[in-house]
């Protein structure tokens, strides 16, 4: 009888990575890497770094089919990540070219700088008078918001749902005092307006202060009775 032995010197091809896209941002601290199937491919290797250069792994796996997933969290830093196949003769591809993905669980800080509220009545909008502060030093501040109640703890009649604060999306800080979105001092209750802040980054993660300032405001102006008899 004969026997014949298929040897092979070909490496397989570079695996095409899929998820997370390049620069992401995430709270998910257990994200699933996906790559495009390899025909040729037995499995597969995975390497996760906080280093570009991968002189450490935060995270390895040799899997036999196009995704991994850790079993543990991931703390919050930035990673990079790349993946290589292997045909059954033992052979790798080069690797890939190299992902980030960024992992922050912490949520956005917001800093209120007049403790005491704004104590003043207004017959006008007052302009750029808000010393709220928006701060996340993680992945970055997405956008910076206010809303309006008539009553306290978000209740009676909303009179401004969540609007975004010009200038604070995309930033690590927003802390210029800041005034009212076009249109909003229009539809404030003439009376006592409760303003609530919410503070979300690029993650996804939100913080919010509920009543966290209010406005008084008045445009009636004060009427005239004569009480005197004749002239």
């Amino acid at each position: 009888s004969t026997s014949s032995v298929i040897v092979t010197t070909q490496t397989p091809p570079v695996p095409s990575l899929l998820s997370p896209a390049d620069n992401n941002i995430a709270s998910n601290q257990k994200p699933a890497f996906d790559w495009l199937d390899v025909s040729e491919a037995a499995n597969y290797e995975i390497y996760v770094s906080t280093d570009i250069d991968f002189g450490f792994l935060a995270y390895s796996a040799a899997p036999s089919t196009s995704t991994s997933q850790p079993a543990s969290n991931l703390p919050t830093e930035k990673y990079f990540w790349k993946v290589r196949s292997k045909n059954a003769a033992g052979l790798y591809s080069n690797w890939t070219s190299t992902w980030s993905i960024t992992i922050d669980t912490a949520t956005p800080g917001i800093t209120n700088n007049v403790p005491l509220g704004f104590g003043s009545w207004y017959n006008t909008d007052p302009g750029n008078i808000f010393n709220i502060d928006f701060a996340d030093a993680g992945s970055k501040l997405q956008k910076a918001e206010y809303k309006v109640h008539t009553d306290a703890g978000e209740g009676g009649t909303q009179k401004i749902n969540w609007t975004q604060i010009t200038g604070s999306s995309d930033t690590v800080s927003f802390t210029a005092n800041w005034p009212l979105e076009t249109g909003s001092w229009a539809l404030l209750e003439n009376g006592t307006n409760y303003f609530s802040a919410r503070a979300t980054d690029l993650a996804g993660n939100t913080s919010a202060w509920i009543d966290i300032f209010r406005i008084f405001k008045d445009v009636t102006p004060p009427s005239v009775e004569n009480l005197q008899a004749g002239d």
